[in-house]
């Protein structure tokens, strides 16, 4: 019996003398669900190059980036800002060299919305201008600019 007296007095004496704490903490977070936002960026300004009337049909193809700053996949679409514009309605559009080239008006492209929010996707397409199938005529040099409008609208 005096075992278990022993143990019995070993055991509270070991009980009382162990210390025991909890702290509570709060936690919390904000979660932001943004609407679709359609947004894409374009250059301001491309070149397409030099045309001798007469002896060239068409330009070199030009490489041209576009980013999708928004949250959600947009279809991009180009149009012409005048669209009684004579010269420029012949641009020529293709996502990839090999792909076949389509004119103005006939063409877009997909672009996937960014991974991370605040960032952007880039993609890329080919722009030349082809006037093989232009029936006006040209009699003097001409310096000519016409403003396109890439119109986003979400897949």
């Amino acid at each position: 019996m005096h075992k278990w007296s022993i143990l019995l007095c070993f055991s509270i004496i070991l009980f009382l003398g162990v210390v025991i704490a909890q702290e509570s903490m709060t936690v919390e977070t904000d979660i932001f669900v943004p609407e679709g936002i359609i947004s894409i960026e374009v250059p301001d300004y491309i070149y397409v190059g030099n045309l001798t009337w007469g002896f060239e049909t068409e330009t070199d193809d030009v490489k041209i980036y576009v980013n999708n700053t928004g949250t959600v996949d947009v279809e991009i679409i180009p149009e012409l800002a005048n669209p009684s514009e004579d010269v420029f309605s012949y641009l020529h559009f293709a996502k990839r060299i090999g792909d076949g080239f389509s004119i103005i008006g006939n063409w877009s492209l997909n672009v996937s919305a960014p991974a991370n929010y605040g960032g952007y996707e880039d993609e890329w397409f080919y722009m030349k201008l082809d006037l093989s199938n232009y029936e006006g005529d040209f009699d003097s040099d001409l310096n000519h600019q016409a403003q396109i409008d890439f119109i986003a609208v979400e897949q």
